[in-house]
């Protein structure tokens, strides 16, 4: 048995030493193996490399140590897209906030980054008249905003629900000039990278219908401001402004400190470097675009260089955005979607249509109101008219559209008024037809012919009417019964004229403006409205 074993391990220990017998071909072999290990070897270390260039290439950030950023908006209102005046989509929040959210990623220091508002944001919009702004809030802290100033339409709902979406805000509204019955930041001086940023915010005084607020000279207060921010060690000074381009620009003559003001209410996209010291930018509404600003601190001046980024559908979204969007969709939505009536023709509600010239939905609204209590004229404004609608033949309208349209909270007034009165207010309506101004007259009753070569408050070359079947002038002492809005009534966006006028109809009675609207659509439910030359330039 022992022997047996020993010889079957004789012959293994033979095979297993056959090949010492060729000493060449081992050493290839050895070779041939070493070869192959140092091919692999090179080949792991090759790719090892290669990967984490790449990975290095990917999460390289940009060293943004010497400048900061500044990504700003201003007169925002709706959740979702909107059509701008050539039929495209463009706007929203989501898109905005995923390109905040890629810029600040591709950054060394994210928090250069500042996102800046020029107010207005609580209304108007549909939602809004439902919500009062709580989902404006809502949206504007996932984009991550710093800064807001006040714009005129933070009040459309008071004081009191004002004071409340300023306690729901992460972000910091910065109120430099009004005077409020609650707390507000005044101004803010923040360091930022390499430099001590110091931002006030001013309001325009667009002659709020609660007498309680009470607005300071924006110039006035603008020259406090820069020098308190200056005692508090700014080195760059921002303002944030809610007015017009034209007052921007008087800002920016009278107080040589302010670098640079990032300015909202006019609803245009606009950029000034030639006028007064400070540069000026201004968003389109609705995020349509937005401003993209690097302001370089490297250089003995600091540098500043801007972009203007259209918000378009092909943009990525964010997630987040997209859900609160959901959520407040799902709120609105079954009330929003009833269908109250068809457009035969296309309405033309469109922002800038309905601030400088005559409209068939302006003529289809002021008609709407005078026929309430057969008032002799009415008379509202083309800024009243909110939601930028064109809506072409066929359309069907809906509920929503009409809330779009009135989203604010006013009712309707029928008060007695004189000519004189009435032609002070068209000559204010047709004062600013250049800017765009929500002034801009929008009537039943009465026929204008004006003339914009002529000087501001002489515009009017006649104001005529019909009594007893012929067209007569309106003389000022001529007294007639006019429905208008009840903002207007308050002597809203400076219209102080019809401040006071004696009501012909109890207040506490009269419809609100969009309920006159949904209730004429729904009546008629074939819309077919036509200019008919009330409103005439020559």
């Amino acid at each position: 048995m022992v022997h047996g074993d020993y010889e079957e391990n004789k012959s293994i220990l033979k095979k297993v030493s056959d090949p010492m017998r060729h000493p060449v071909a081992t050493i290839i072999l050895v070779v041939l193996v070493l070869v192959s290990l140092i091919v692999i070897l090179s080949l792991a270390i090759a790719v090892a490399r290669f990967t984490a260039k790449q990975n290095n290439a990917v999460t390289k950030k940009l060293d943004n140590s010497q400048y900061i950023e500044l990504i700003t908006y201003n007169d925002v209102y709706q959740l979702h897209m909107v059509k701008t005046e050539d039929g495209e989509e463009r706007g929203g929040p989501s898109r905005v906030s995923r390109y905040i959210q890629d810029v600040k990623s591709k950054r060394k220091y994210p928090n250069h980054v500042l996102v800046l508002s020029g107010g207005d944001t609580l209304s108007p919009s549909s939602m809004s008249t439902l919500f009062h702004g709580e989902q404006m809030i809502r949206a504007n802290d996932i984009l991550g905003l710093n800064y807001s100033a006040l714009g005129n339409h933070e009040f459309d709902f008071g004081v009191q629900n004002l004071e409340q979406r300023v306690k729901e805000s992460a972000f910091t509204w910065i109120n430099s000039n009004v005077k409020l019955p609650f707390k507000t930041v005044e101004n803010v001086v923040v360091k930022v990278g390499p430099v001590q940023l110091g931002l006030f915010g001013v309001l325009y005084d667009f002659g709020p219908a609660d007498k309680t607020v009470v607005i300071e000279d924006v110039i006035q207060a603008a020259k406090k401001q820069v020098k308190l921010l200056k005692e508090k060690g700014a080195q760059y000074i921002v303002a944030l402004t809610h007015q017009t381009g034209v007052d921007d620009c008087a800002l920016s003559n009278a107080v040589s400190e302010i670098n640079l003001i990032v300015g909202g209410h006019d609803h245009r996209s606009m950029s000034s470097m030639d006028c007064g010291h400070a540069m000026y930018l201004k968003a389109s509404q609705d995020w349509i675009n937005i401003w993209h600003v690097k302001i370089d601190f490297s250089f003995a001046a600091p540098l500043v260089g801007f972009s203007n980024i259209a918000i378009t559908p092909e943009m990525p979204t964010d997630p987040q955005m997209e859900k609160l969007i959901a959520e407040y969709d799902e709120k609105a939505g079954k009330e929003f979607k009833v269908e109250i009536a068809t457009a035969d023709v296309t309405l033309d509600g469109r922002e800038f249509s309905m601030r400088t010239m005559e409209t068939n939905l302006g003529d289809y609204i002021a008609d709407a109101f005078r026929s309430y209590d057969n008032s002799d004229i009415s008379f509202t404004n083309g800024g009243g008219v909110r939601g930028n609608k064109y809506i072409t033949a066929g359309t069907r309208i809906t509920k929503g559209d009409v809330f779009d349209i009135f989203p604010f909270s006013n009712n309707l007034a029928v008060v007695s008024v004189n000519g004189s009165v009435l032609v002070a207010a068209v000559e204010l309506g047709l004062s600013a037809v250049d800017q765009i101004s929500g002034k801009f007259p929008v009537i039943s009753g009465f026929r204008i012919t004006y003339s914009l070569s002529r000087p501001v408050g002489s515009r009017v070359i006649s104001m005529k009417r019909m009594v007893n079947d012929q067209l007569v002038d309106i003389t000022p002492e001529m007294v007639m019964s006019m429905a208008t809005s009840s903002f207007l009534h308050s002597g809203g966006d400076q219209f102080s004229m019809f401040a006071g006028l004696p009501d012909l109809v109890d207040p506490d009675t009269t419809p609100t403006l969009v309920s006159i609207l949904m209730q004429k659509m729904t009546n008629d439910q074939k819309i077919v409205a036509q200019t008919d030359g009330r409103v005439l330039k020559v």
